[in-house]
């Protein structure tokens, strides 16, 4: 194995978490952005 499964296991926890911190953490970026929250 060129990589062992924990390590990928953690790229694929942080992919999902960079997506869920992106959807989550509009409440962050709306200050510079206003008017981006998803309604759904």
């Amino acid at each position: 194995m060129p990589r062992p499964a924990e390590e990928v296991i953690q790229s694929l926890n942080v992919k999902v978490l960079h997506r869920h911190l992106g959807y989550f953490g509009i409440t962050e970026v709306s200050s510079e952005v206003p008017d981006t929250k998803p309604t759904s």
